[in-house]
């Protein structure tokens, strides 16, 4: 499942203008601009701002609020910190360092601040939801559960403590619950891709096929560029026995995750299995290796490919390396056995296929009574 996104708040103000630029004049030109995408320009004016006023904490917040979503989480907190310095009781700054915080993924430091930020202003919703995914990323889902039900008390339109208490719900295994969240959520913002996504592998997960594609083609409308969208996607059509829309929409995601992704391309390999395409099984398999040498299942789907090609000797090596890895899957010592076999290595054979009786592969039980000495 994609990551829990922590979304800023917002924090900015407009305010009336003057005919001579204040620091209030720069600093709401800086929100202006930042808001339209302009950041750059915003912290210009921000920093404007504070060379006419250097201790104006709303500026170092803004400046805060900007770095963090440029992705500068360290300078965001330097700015956050002025910004409380200045003024201790300063809750939205507080919120705000807390969320840089979580973004460098100190959780306990953004719990404090949750914390103070709360104590503060005890009716910030938004501080109470953010405090909740601290909480559940620290492993807390009955605490993070009830910060959440807090924000919603305090704010019940707004659609991310519902998809963030489906989560949680999620955790604890009460999917009903977090059905009903990710519906409410939705019906509150129906253009809300995270939500959407989530509810979708959350049908995934309980087999509702159509449901899961329904969703992840809605996710896909408002967010085209997401890869994970379409790896859902991908194994629900797996699994519904698509194979070439299945390996279509994992080729979709391979491009968008710009090879990364070891997952992918293992699905795409077992597409490509069921295909018969056995040296796209190992191409796809030797990028799951370049990024994890130890993926036991990597090795024996492409032992295997290589067994259906004849490429016995190597067919050996790579479900060797699978069985090194994992020694419990009986049919890496079956197919291996199937393998040695074709290399006249009948006591090496045997050997494999009593191994993968006694881990309860009876397909070895036929072999074995063909080869080797009962």
């Amino acid at each position: 499942m994609k990551r829990l996104l922590i979304l800023l708040p917002v924090l900015m103000l407009f305010h009336a203008g003057f005919s001579q630029k204040t620091a209030e004049d720069y600093k709401n030109a800086g929100v202006a601009k930042v808001k339209s995408g302009d950041y750059k320009g915003g912290l210009k004016d921000l920093e404007k701002a504070l060379e006419l006023k250097n201790d104006y904490a709303d500026a170092y917040n803004n400046i805060g609020i900007t770095r963090y979503i440029m992705g500068e989480y360290g300078d965001a907190i330097l700015n956050f910190n002025e910004a409380v310095r200045i003024n201790s009781s300063f809750g939205q700054a507080y919120n705000n360092r807390g969320i840089a915080k979580a973004g460098l993924k100190d959780f306990e430091a953004a719990l404090k601040d949750y914390n103070k930020s709360i104590e503060l202003d005890p009716s910030n919703a938004k501080a109470f939801n953010n405090r909740g995914l601290a909480k559940m990323y620290l492993g807390e889902t009955g605490e993070a559960l009830k910060d959440f039900n807090k924000s919603i008390e305090l704010e019940p339109s707004n659609p991310e403590p519902y998809h963030n208490r489906a989560l949680a719900r999620v955790e604890d295994e009460d999917l009903n619950g977090a059905m009903s969240d990710f519906n409410k959520a939705i019906e509150l913002n129906p253009k809300y891709a995270d939500a959407l996504y989530n509810r979708g592998f959350t049908k995934y997960e309980m087999k509702d096929h159509k449901g899961a594609m329904e969703d992840m083609n809605k996710a896909i409308g408002i967010a085209p560029k997401d890869p994970d969208n379409f790896y859902v996607l991908g194994l629900t059509k797996f699994d519904t026995g698509d194979i070439d829309g299945a390996l279509k929409e994992f080729e979709k995601a391979q491009k968008m995750y710009g090879g990364g992704d070891g997952d992918c391309y293992f699905m795409a390999g077992l597409c490509k299995m069921k295909q018969k395409n056995f040296r796209g099984v190992i191409k796809d398999m030797d990028e799951v290796l370049k990024l994890n040498a130890e993926d036991a299942e990597a090795w024996f789907n492409k032992g295997a490919a290589k067994l259906e090609l004849k490429e016995y000797e190597g067919a050996v090596a790579d479900l060797t390396k699978a069985i090194d890895f994992f020694p419990f899957k009986a049919e890496s010592y079956y197919k291996r056995a199937l393998a040695k076999l074709a290399l006249n290595q009948k006591d090496a054979a045997c050997a494999d296929l009593k191994q993968a009786l006694e881990l309860g592969y009876q397909e070895a039980a036929t072999k074995a009574k063909e080869n080797c000495n009962q």
